[in-house]
């Protein structure tokens, strides 16, 4: 399952024709040509000014909801990474991913941290907490009769 980026505005889609505009304007008669026959692209890539005005996240709160539910069904560690990194390709989704689920999360961290913080956050904790629940089961009291005396103290 992929999160899909909300959809630009108009202001930015206009702003992107108008970037391929220029582009496509600045060719000489050379270049164009092989613009036309596919052998030469035109990437439109963000400069640093333009970051600035992105939104703080990408996803609307139904796809977080979405990816959330769908981890509350998940229950190995593995699984939780499989189905994270399937919905969560760059490290910048998984930062907006946290933050829309108040996970404490590091920009500067790699990803592979990132993901294993994910997976404890979203997964981890409740299979930790039900292994400990089962092992407190298992490990009943036991009751000792030491006679009318206690125990000799050890060490003495």
């Amino acid at each position: 399952m992929a999160i899909a980026p909300s959809p630009p505005s108009k202001q930015q889609f206009i702003s992107l024709l108008q970037a391929i505009l220029r582009d496509v304007k600045a060719l000489d008669d050379v270049s164009f040509e092989s613009f036309l026959a596919g052998d030469l692209k035109i990437a439109v890539v963000p400069d640093a000014a333009s970051k600035a005005g992105r939104p703080v996240t990408t996803f609307s709160e139904e796809q977080v909801a979405l990816l959330k539910e769908s981890l509350e069904d998940v229950d190995t560690r593995a699984h939780a990474k499989e189905l994270i990194g399937s919905a969560l390709r760059t490290k910048r989704d998984m930062v907006q991913f946290a933050r829309c689920l108040d996970i404490p999360l590091s920009s500067r961290a790699t990803s592979a941290e990132m993901m294993s913080r994910l997976v404890e956050a979203t997964v981890g904790y409740r299979l930790r907490s039900a292994a400990i629940r089962s092992r407190e089961t298992v490990h009943t009291k036991v009751d000792v009769d030491y006679g009318p005396e206690p125990p000799p103290a050890l060490g003495r």
